[in-house]
């Protein structure tokens, strides 16, 4: 419904006469107005600036041609968006923003200005050529130099605006400008494309788009103006089903009766009409991306970022407009069918495949402990038992951190390295693999090479899994998080972040071809003989922190309870793809969620192991004393009484801590001290297990039965920096190999 001007003229006499009495409270509501923007760019410098996760993220991404390219669309993208966006808002709720026309004019294009700012800085500290960490200083500095930089723009803008028309410059010079203003944001982008992996050149190029986009904005009305003149005042009042695009744009065609310099109405609209139209192709883009792992991968994780954040900035400045606008509730009425769609529906549950004959119960299909101890006994050390009566053998185990693709990497390469360079008589006596989150990745892809040696297709084993460790993760994973589990909260229609987060994984590995698609019936199949160690990854259920595992090996014993054998709570006929029970030991919230599996008595939700035991050390504790209870009660085992050392090599990625207790301030003491203290036992728990290992093992005493072997990613008071990210830069995997090869 349009309103009429006499009833406009009244309104803004009574909001000037407001204005005058709380003039501070104006201004305040006029900056409010824009805060999708501000939070938008509070976001972007908290994970690019600070995280170490962001940074890589950057490094990543200038390491490709095809990744330069659509992240540089995508820092114009979400700039334009976030510019004519909050124009568009300003417009809806003009009542706010008409006594405060500095604020209404220029903080619009100062936020799209600051997405350029934003990028340019994550990229000199991602080069090392900034701090890694911004002081208060620094963002002082930054912030003024920006303004300085906004402000010679603008001087520069009107300048050249009111050259030309001063000098009468006519509608095709005007539209010659307009067009070389926007290809050359294009042309500079692929040139930053085809301009290698130096991080120079794209700060220069960041910063010649920046000043392209400011100088285009500041000319683009009185240039539009001229050029397509001339149009009427006003447009004939239309109903929403004669035409649906004045019905659906945020502005009243009365306008500019209150503001002179307002755009004219229909220019505006048809300006309106191709944003909306750019908007959705580009949310197309976004869902063929979200649907398909090589797009996303094609793109990277900071273009994925990038677009991602420009769809919500959209759909943010739409539920507001909407709001303003039409009096809809738009934002509580997806919030209410999110809440109703929960109550249904579950996107979440773990994916499943079908057991060897359909009604199997793989649980039941794993060797028990003992006898398979007893064959793994047989096929690896009986020989050298028997040559000597007094001999002491060595059983190795090994217990790997969490740390996403860090993590996996570095375990892959250390274990690929031992197996490279000793063979069988590294495998031969390794007995155990247990890990957490991504050290599960890590363990579980040594397993699978060891256990087919086609899938190593005549390579390395450090070589294969830097194959399939070294791809990017991240970008199919938050493709599907912003877009895919968005609309599963309604209902679900797609597969989630964490199924996704497999397929990627799988992908890797050689998708149906690889080793990652196996299902755990049949590695536990290869497992029961004992030709293969066991391979355990950890978890936690989430209801209640008890700490489960899916293991190749029934560990049915009391030492192991109260764990949760994940394995026996699948109903017949269901099992799981390796990948699954992989990523079910690494669902980190928010990156993936909370997977669930429905027993026959209960919903269980499981997450990253490394909530309970970021190491592992809990099952290998409890499979030593499994060991120990074995040589001390069963006469078959009694000759080896004091005749097998333990040795547990624990492949850590710990970064090292300077001030590990620091001062709190008082309003997170207040507001946040469980939540703090919850998060302080995530490692507080694990140095536990650790710490009841070690004393297991006697570690360092006479009468100890093993030792540990630690080796960290790194070094004592290091400066080196490892993202524990989804994607890891090539330059990163690069120094991660170094370190394997060196250690």
């Amino acid at each position: 419904m349009k309103i009429s001007t006499t009833n406009i003229v009244k309104k803004a006499n009574e909001i000037t006469e407001k204005v005058k009495r709380y003039p501070l409270s104006d201004t305040l509501k006029a900056i409010g107005l824009f805060s999708p923007g501000i939070v938008l760019l509070v976001a972007l410098m908290a994970v690019f600036w600070n995280l170490e996760q962001g940074k890589d993220t950057i490094r990543h991404s200038l390491e490709d041609p095809w990744r330069r390219l659509f992240h540089g669309l995508g820092v114009v993208y979400l700039a334009y968006v976030t510019w004519y966006g909050s124009r568009l808002l300003a417009w809806a709720r003009y009542d706010v923003v008409r006594n405060r026309v500095f604020i209404w004019k220029n903080a619009p294009r100062f936020l799209g200005f600051s997405c350029y700012t934003v990028v340019i800085v994550a990229v000199a500290i991602s080069a090392g050529i900034m701090g890694n960490e911004p002081q208060l200083k620094v963002l002082g500095a930054i912030l003024s130099g920006s303004v300085i930089w906004y402000w010679l723009l603008l001087r520069l803008a009107d300048f050249w605006k009111a050259k030309e028309l001063k000098r009468g410059a006519g509608k095709a010079r005007l539209r010659k400008y307009l067009y070389g203003l926007r290809a050359g944001l294009f042309l500079l982008v692929v040139i930053g494309a085809c301009s290698g992996k130096g991080h120079w050149p794209q700060l220069f190029l960041l910063l010649g788009l920046q000043a392209l986009f400011t100088v285009l904005v500041c000319v683009r009305r009185p240039w539009l103006v001229k050029v397509k003149s001339p149009f009427p005042a006003t447009m004939p009042r239309v109903t929403a089903w004669q035409r649906f695009w004045p019905h659906v744009f945020p502005r009243d065609e009365q306008l500019q009766v209150l503001h002179k310099d307002a755009t004219p109405y229909q220019l505006e609209l048809d300006y309106f009409k191709r944003f909306a139209i750019g908007g959705v192709l580009v949310f197309g883009v976004y869902v063929v991306a979200a649907a398909n792992i090589g797009a996303s991968q094609l793109f990277g994780a900071f273009a994925v970022a990038l677009l991602g954040a420009s769809i919500i900035m959209g759909f943010a400045h739409l539920v507001r407009i909407i709001k303003a606008f039409r009096g809809i509730p738009l934002g509580l009425v997806i919030f209410l069918a999110m809440v109703i769609g929960g109550i249904f529906h579950d996107a979440h549950k773990v994916r499943v495949v079908r057991a060897p004959h359909g009604s199997d119960r793989v649980g039941d299909l794993r060797a028990e402990l003992e006898p398979y101890l007893e064959r793994w006994l047989e096929a690896h050390l009986r020989d050298d038992l028997e040559k000597d009566s007094t001999k002491v053998v060595s059983i190795y185990y090994v217990m790997a951190d969490g740390g996403a693709s860090r993590s996996g990497f570095w375990v892959s390469q250390v274990l690929g390295r031992m197996q490279d360079e000793l063979g069988p008589t590294f495998s031969d006596n390794l007995l155990c693999l247990s890990g957490a989150s991504g050290g599960s990745v890590g363990i579980a892809t040594y397993h699978s090479l060891l256990r087919d040696e086609r899938y190593l297709q005549d390579s390395t084993f450090r070589t294969r899994s830097k194959e399939m460790l070294g791809a990017d993760f991240l970008a199919p994973t938050l493709s599907s998080l912003l877009c895919n589990d968005l609309v599963n909260l309604i209902y679900p229609v797609f597969v989630d972040r964490a199924a996704t987060l497999e397929r990627s994984i799988e992908r890797a590995a050689g998708g149906i071809k690889g080793p990652f698609t196996d299902p755990l019936s049949a590695i536990c199949s290869s497992t029961a003989n004992g030709a293969l160690p066991i391979l355990c990854l950890n978890t936690v259920r989430m209801q209640d922190g008890l700490p489960g595992y899916v293991s190749t090996v029934d560990l049915d014993r009391a030492n192991f309870r109260p764990r949760i054998d994940v394995l026996d709570l699948l109903p017949e006929g269901q099992d799981l793809r390796l990948s699954t029970a992989m990523v079910l030991s690494s669902r980190f919230p928010y990156v993936s969620p909370a997977g669930r599996i429905d027993s026959a008595e209960a919903r269980h939700y499981f997450v990253d192991g490394g909530y309970f035991d970021n190491s592992g050390a809990g099952v290998i504790n409890e499979l030593i004393a499994s060991i120990v209870e074995l040589t001390d009660q069963n006469a078959a085992w009694r000759p080896l009484a004091g005749r097998l050392r333990h040795r547990v090599i624990h492949i850590s990625n710990t970064e090292p801590v300077d001030e590990p207790y620091t001062r709190t301030h008082p309003l997170l003491n207040d507001l946040a001290a469980p939540l703090l203290t919850v998060a302080g036992t995530y490692a507080s728990q694990t140095g536990m297990n650790d710490a009841r290992l070690l004393r297991r093992l006697g570690s360092g005493k006479r009468d100890g039965i093993g030792e540990i072997h630690r080796i960290n990613l790194y070094h004592d008071k290091d400066s080196a920096s490892f993202s524990m990210n989804w994607v890891i830069s090539e330059a990163v995997q690069n120094s991660m190999m170094q370190r394997a090869t060196e250690h």
